[in-house]
């Protein structure tokens, strides 16, 4: 059985191919540089976990290094909001290609939908907490609305930028195009996919989800099949 991690981050399991691209990516195998990072405070404390040991290098944008219908399982997690919206259906053109007939992609990314609903609520919990978790005592004081905009736009937009704050910039990648269920949906109908279904935290039939889902509050979950 071969099981893929598509854009995996630190989140992964020996027995699935790991695959990532970045510079954090390449960082996982060199810990001393790492913490000089952290030390510097280049990089947020969340980037110090260890990565999976078997982590394969590659641009998720590009070709697979799969050949036609060999995969049985694709899961991806926040990773394609991450991606312009062009490159994800191109992403999902891939998986297409490489999954066997009848194996299934399992997605998961931010819930556009649930996002803007917490902010008509005015709930400044629900994005301190979701997505502030590093810094809460810096950004309590901040406006609801920057809250919000600091979901979509880059760190980089909101203060002028020290010489070392520009460079802890390459190294997290901001949030390029955003999801509600209907549109994830119809991406993933554009790309050639069927029997689109919604799942729920750590439910579907895709493999090891109590290892791999890790986003239970803020997140959409569908599975597709080829």
């Amino acid at each position: 059985m071969k099981k893929i991690n598509l854009g995996c981050g630190p989140v992964g399991k020996d027995d699935w191919i790991n695959i990532d691209w970045g510079i954090l990516a390449f960082l996982h195998a060199s810990p001393l540089f790492l913490r000089l990072l952290m030390a510097l405070r280049l990089l947020p404390s969340e980037y110090s976990v260890r990565w999976p040991g078997n982590l394969m290098l590659r641009d998720c944008r590009r070709k697979l290094p799969f050949k036609d219908s060999s995969v049985d399982y694709i899961y991806t997690s926040h990773f394609l909001e991450h991606l312009k919206r062009f490159e994800a259906e191109k992403v999902l053109r891939e998986c297409r290609r490489v999954l066997k007939n009848e194996g299934t992609l399992r997605i998961i990314v931010p819930d556009l939908e649930l996002i803007l609903k917490k902010f008509s609520e005015r709930d400044r919990k629900f994005f301190i907490d979701s997505f502030h978790r590093d810094d809460k005592k810096a950004v309590e004081s901040l406006a609801l609305g920057d809250l919000l905009s600091g979901v979509f736009y880059p760190e980089a937009n909101k203060l002028q930028q020290t010489r070392l704050k520009k460079i802890a910039s390459f190294f997290i990648r901001p949030h390029l195009w955003m999801y509600d269920n209907d549109s994830l949906a119809q991406l993933l109908k554009k790309s050639g996919f069927k029997s689109i279904e919604k799942k729920k935290f750590r439910e579907g039939s895709v493999p090891d989800l109590e290892t791999l889902d890790v986003f239970p509050e803020i997140s959409i979950y569908l599975e597709a099949k080829k």
